[in-house]
């Protein structure tokens, strides 16, 4: 007897040659906008699903198949816990990529229990981190309003590291909005757009800057004049969370992406629900908003209620 929802997946055969092609046009275009690290596990966890529909040979997008690929990666493959949820977690998403292709009527890969939501919360950081974390003295330098304008940029306005990256001096306008590469603009709330314009002005003084500027400038004697790298502001955040604990444990949960989720919980204590959240936060995926409303309240609890200002 077919399980629940079993029949909702009829079974789809996609040619090897399309699939390799489908692959490759996801990985090129649907994901230029992630940071590399990202793209380079996805594009190797797609060709381990390419692989296994050679093996296996009657692969068809159904439930039993994608339990057949977990199975797989787990006692063939000997992959951990982690590897697999995320090797699941990128299938996932190419079968939604399909869906959009209307390859796919339906994405199976959403059914299969434990990969659609994570059983481990995000990680956030606690009020009392954030205030040693955002504390700038009475003069700053630049180096220092530069670090905490990015803290605020991916906090507040959820920035990637690679629009951080790009960004140049002309995609900050005047009347506190952010312009993306792609045209579209974000909000800046005003305590961050405040601190932006500090940091402008200890940088360039009264001289007019070329708009083609980088934003954030590289330190670094290679690179000085040069536009940040993506590992170079990590690095730079990474110096800062060395501050925040003394608990070589927690420290080593703390990274830039704390700073996005310590925001959605922000906007989760201030009354957004899902919905909102993920259009605030440009997520696709309702089930990655709503871990920021299950952590509401012990959020409040690490005394987050203070830092709503933050987001708005």
């Amino acid at each position: 007897m077919s399980r629940p929802n079993e029949d909702l997946f009829q079974p789809v055969t996609i040619p090897n040659a399309a699939m390799d092609e489908h692959i490759k046009v996801f990985i090129t275009y649907q994901m230029k906008h992630y940071a590399k690290e990202t793209v380079k596990t996805y594009s190797k966890a797609l060709q381990s699903f390419l692989s296994f529909i050679l093996i296996d040979r009657n692969f068809k997008f159904r439930l039993t198949d994608i339990e057949r690929y977990a199975s797989y990666l787990g006692q063939k493959k000997q992959l951990s816990p982690a590897t697999v949820s995320t090797y699941l977690t990128a299938l996932r998403r190419f079968c939604q990529y399909l869906v959009e292709c209307k390859e796919l009527p339906r994405n199976p890969a959403k059914r299969i229990k434990g990969i659609s939501n994570s059983k481990k919360l995000p990680i956030y950081f606690t009020q009392d981190e954030l205030d040693i974390l955002l504390y700038l003295g009475k003069t700053p330098t630049v180096t220092e309003l530069r670090d905490i304008t990015i803290m605020y940029l991916l906090l507040s306005c959820f920035l990637t590291e690679k629009e951080i990256h790009e960004a140049q001096v002309k995609d900050i306008l005047e009347n506190g909005e952010f312009i993306l590469k792609n045209g579209d603009s974000l909000y800046i709330p005003q305590c961050v757009f405040q601190t932006m314009q500090s940091y402008m002005q200890t940088r360039f003084g009264e001289s007019i800057p070329n708009l083609e500027t980088p934003l954030f400038e590289s330190n670094s004697n290679r690179t000085k004049g040069q536009a940040m790298s993506m590992r170079g502001i990590r690095n730079a955040i990474h110096q800062k969370i060395s501050k925040v604990t003394n608990s070589q444990a927690r420290r080593v949960l703390l990274s830039a992406y704390t700073l996005r989720h310590t925001g959605g919980c922000l906007l989760a204590i201030a009354g957004f629900d899902e919905d909102q959240i993920m259009q605030r936060m440009r997520l696709k995926w309702k089930s990655t908003a709503m871990q920021y409303v299950y952590l509401k309240q012990e959020a409040i609890a690490a005394g987050l209620e203070k830092s709503i200002h933050l987001i708005e």
